[in-house]
């Protein structure tokens, strides 16, 4: 499997994070605060300084809270937190205290619930790409799958923000182009750990994604993340390139390192029922 990254655009030295909380209702937020909002900074450690004011918008007022970050500081590193697997759930202080990190910013929206499907384990899982330390963890959902609001025009679940091996602060997008090769055919793939799986496909599950039920990933449409779940699914377990194991419904537990699970719904369950176990 192979990740292709397009590149967007890069940013300036200093990466600047923004969260508000409150009623913000058209103002666009980007740069220096507003004139007239109430700002404090602290400098958090070296090359890093956070800063936190409120703005008046149509609905109320919103407090803001920015962490600027100087990539160019020989002292400073931006990664990823997650708690060890994709699939899981913990505080983003408590991660960040796990990687001694100075501060953290949730990044992204996650499957927290499922009470559009009854019985269906939730995932804790994001919606976008990730990678930590270079290491590719999971593709973006449909975007009909996402959690959280509306998507801003022109923008996908793939689109994403991070720093490069030389430093700079990117927005791009990170698309999945990957395939399983059998005996007959090669399966396109459409997923990789991934809570929710395009209709029709194949995805692949590692050991990165820890031990919560797959289903999941076959419930909703590319549209629609409330649609039933699919009654047409099929799980196949692959190790040292051979089938050695399969079942009618996607199930839960670990993944052994160098194990791969694949999980199809709809054409993508009917490609895996070729399969043969050995």
């Amino acid at each position: 499997m192979t990740g292709r990254r397009r590149r967007r655009g890069a940013g300036r030295a200093v990466l600047t994070f923004l969260t508000a909380f409150g009623a913000l209702a058209g103002a666009a937020l980007a740069g220096a605060a507003p004139a007239g909002a109430v700002q404090k900074g602290v400098r958090v450690a070296p090359g890093v300084t956070y800063e936190e004011f409120d703005i008046k918008a149509a609905k109320g007022v919103t407090h803001a809270h920015v962490l600027k970050v100087d990539l160019g500081h020989p002292r400073v590193r931006v990664d990823l937190l997650y708690p060890g697997a994709v699939a899981w759930r913990a505080q983003v202080s408590r991660m960040a205290d796990a990687q001694g990190a100075v501060a953290g910013v949730n990044g992204d929206f996650f499957n927290i619930t499922e009470a559009q499907h009854p019985g269906v384990e939730a995932t804790g899982a994001s919606v976008g790409p990730a990678i930590a330390a270079g290491r590719t963890l999971k593709a973006a959902v449909p975007n009909g799958q996402r959690f959280g609001p509306a998507l801003p025009p022109g923008t996908t679940t793939e689109d994403v923000f991070g720093v490069g091996t030389d430093g700079v602060a990117r927005l791009d997008r990170l698309t999945l182009d990957g395939s399983v090769r059998t005996a007959e055919a090669q399966v396109p793939l459409g997923g990789l750990n991934q809570y929710a799986l395009p209709v029709g496909s194949v995805g692949a599950f590692t050991s990165d994604w820890g031990s919560v039920s797959r289903v999941r990933a076959t419930c909703g449409t590319d549209t629609d993340r409330t649609a039933p779940c699919s009654t047409d699914t099929y799980e196949v377990t692959i190790r040292d390139g051979k089938v050695v194991s399969a079942a009618d419904t996607p199930g839960s537990g670990p993944i052994a390192a160098g194990t791969t699970v694949l999980v199809g719904r709809e054409a993508g369950a009917r490609q895996l029922r070729k399969l043969a176990t050995g």
